[in-house]
């Protein structure tokens, strides 16, 4: 489970930076929650939270999703993609979600494919 003091200091220090609507770890925690309920596979990775554009929606929470190859094999990316962020369900919070295979998540480090490797 991530250390909820550093999702509270990444949303603190992007808050500060960009402004917008606040959100909670909470909030976070329990999207990552829904997504691991609908999607039983799913290994969830925290991206975000991260900022984009200006204004009330500036801020955005990204998760990667790892999911087996069998899974990938028998269900189209765009359409797991779009089953995870419905699960999501985040309301007035964007939120942006890349689904990759398991195989490669396990043998590539956290920074090449943009994560920060907290393992929701």
């Amino acid at each position: 489970m991530v250390d909820k003091a550093t999702i509270r200091r990444i949303i603190e220090r992007n808050q500060k930076m960009y402004g917008g609507k606040p959100y909670g770890m909470d909030e976070i925690h329990a999207m990552a929650d829904r997504i691991k309920a609908g999607l039983p596979d799913a290994r969830v990775y925290l991206v975000g939270p991260y900022a984009w554009g200006w204004g009330e929606r500036s801020h955005s929470v990204g998760f990667a999703i790892a999911l087996p190859d069998e899974v990938l094999e028998r269900t189209p990316t765009w359409k797991l993609e779009g089953e995870a962020r419905r699960l999501a369900e985040p309301g007035e919070i964007p939120v942006e979600i890349t689904v990759y295979p398991a195989s490669i998540v396990a043998d590539a480090p956290a920074d090449i494919l943009g994560m920060r490797n907290i393992e929701m």
